[in-house]
C-alpha cells in the first residue's frame, strides 16, 4: 500500500504542475490579447473610365459592283485597274472607240432621251450634264433643245461621231455609291462587249454592322450608349441608341479601313467617353446586412456611427461609393475587427 501511495504521488504532482502552468500561460495570453486599433482613412475622389473588355461581332455586305448596260460592239479599251477610285465622270471602258463613264444617279438610265421627253430620268440626265459642266440651264424634267445641245457636246467629248443630241444610256455605267475603290476588273479589251447586267468591276465588301458582346458572348445593353465608346486600335467609335448596343453605322467605313476583309470579330475596350468622379474607400470599410443594405462607419464624438451608402463597381481592394459619402470624409477602414458586433442598420 505504501508503494502504491508513493507511485500515485509521483504521477499526481507532475499533472498538477502542468495544470497550474497551463492556467498561468492562459492568464498571460489573455492579458496580452487586445482589440485591434481603429484605422481611419479618408474617402478618395478618383476619375474612372469604367473600362471593360468587349468584342465587336462584325457583319459584311456583298461587294458593290459595276455592271454593263446594253452595249454593242467590241471592247477597245479598259480604263480601270485594281486600286482605282471611281467617281462620277470617271472613264470606265471604250466600246468601238467611244468612252463610257461611271455616274452616281438616283437610278440607272434606261431609255434614250430626246427633245420633248419628260420625267425624273430627264432631270437626272440634266443634273449629270451639269455636274460634267456641259449644261448650265435649269434642272427640270423637260428635255429641251438646250439639253440636247449639252448632250451632243458631251457625247462628242467621249468620241461619238456626229451626235444627234439624244441622251444615250449606254454611255453611262451606273455607280451605286458616290465612290468605289476597285478591287477586281472583270472585263478585257479585244473581246465583244458583255451582255447587259454583266459585272465588269467589283469593289470591296462593306462593313454592315458591329454588335458589341461581353466576355460571355452576350449582347451588351447600355442605359445611355452616348456616354460610352468602343475603342479599337487606339481609336474610339460612338455607339447607337438601339438594343443591343452596336457601333454607329456612319463610322463603320472608318473601322473597315483598319480590318482585313471578312474579319468576323475584334477585341476592344468599352469605356466612358468622359471620366466620372468616383469615391473610393478600402473594401474592408464596407459592410452589408441581410437585406442587402451597405454601410460604412464614420467617426463621431462618441466613437463611430454607421451610415448607409450606395455601392457601385469596385476592385478586390477598393469599393466604389456612389452616394452617401463625400470625398475627403473620414471613414473607418476596419469595422469588422475594431468594433464589437458591427451591423448595418
Amino acid at each position: 500500500m505504501r508503494a502504491f501511495a508513493i507511485l500515485a504521488a509521483l504521477v499526481a504532482i507532475p499533472l498538477a504542475l502542468l495544470v497550474l502552468l497551463r492556467l498561468a500561460i492562459t492568464e498571460q495570453l489573455d492579458r496580452l490579447a487586445t482589440t485591434p486599433e481603429p484605422i481611419v482613412v479618408t474617402a478618395e475622389a478618383v476619375e474612372l473610365r469604367d473600362e471593360r473588355t468587349a468584342r465587336a461581332d462584325l457583319t459584311w455586305t456583298d461587294p458593290t459592283v459595276l455592271v454593263a448596260p446594253r452595249w454593242e460592239g467590241l471592247v477597245t479599251d479598259v480604263h480601270l485597274e485594281p486600286g482605282d477610285v471611281v467617281t462620277t465622270g470617271r472613264s470606265v471602258v471604250s466600246i468601238d472607240g467611244v468612252g463610257r463613264i461611271a455616274a452616281t444617279t438616283p437610278r440607272p438610265f434606261w431609255r434614250v432621251l430626246r427633245v420633248g421627253d419628260r420625267g425624273p430620268d430627264v432631270a437626272a440626265a440634266e443634273q449629270l450634264l451639269a455636274d460634267l459642266r456641259f449644261h448650265n440651264g435649269p434642272i427640270d424634267d423637260t428635255y429641251d433643245p438646250a439639253v440636247a445641245r449639252a448632250a451632243a457636246r458631251w457625247a462628242a467629248s467621249l468620241g461619238q461621231r456626229s451626235p444627234d443630241g439624244s441622251f444615250d444610256p449606254s454611255l453611262v455605267v451606273w455607280l451605286p455609291l458616290p465612290s468605289l475603290t476597285v478591287v477586281a476588273v472583270d472585263i478585257a479589251s479585244g473581246l465583244p462587249a458583255p451582255p447587259p447586267g454583266t459585272v465588269i468591276a467589283r469593289g470591296p465588301k462593306l462593313l454592315g454592322g458591329a454588335v458589341l458582346l461581353d466576355a460571355n458572348d452576350r449582347p451588351i445593353v447600355l442605359d445611355d450608349p452616348s456616354a460610352w465608346e468602343f475603342v479599337y486600335d487606339g481609336r474610339g467609335y460612338a455607339l447607337t441608341e438601339g438594343r443591343p448596343t452596336s457601333l454607329r453605322p456612319d463610322l463603320l467605313a472608318n473601322l473597315a479601313d483598319d480590318l482585313a476583309e471578312d474579319t468576323t470579330s475584334i477585341e476592344g475596350v468599352l469605356r466612358r467617353v468622359e471620366p466620372v468622379v468616383s469615391i473610393l474607400v478600402p473594401a474592408s470599410a464596407v459592410m452589408v446586412n441581410a437585406g442587402g443594405d451597405f454601410c460604412v462607419w464614420v467617426p463621431t464624438r462618441d466613437g463611430f456611427a454607421a451610415r448607409r451608402v450606395e455601392v457601385g463597381q469596385g476592385t478586390v481592394n477598393r469599393a466604389q461609393i456612389l452616394s452617401g459619402l463625400a470625398a475627403g470624409e473620414p471613414v473607418l477602414a476596419n469595422p469588422g475587427t475594431s468594433l464589437v458586433a458591427p451591423a448595418c442598420p
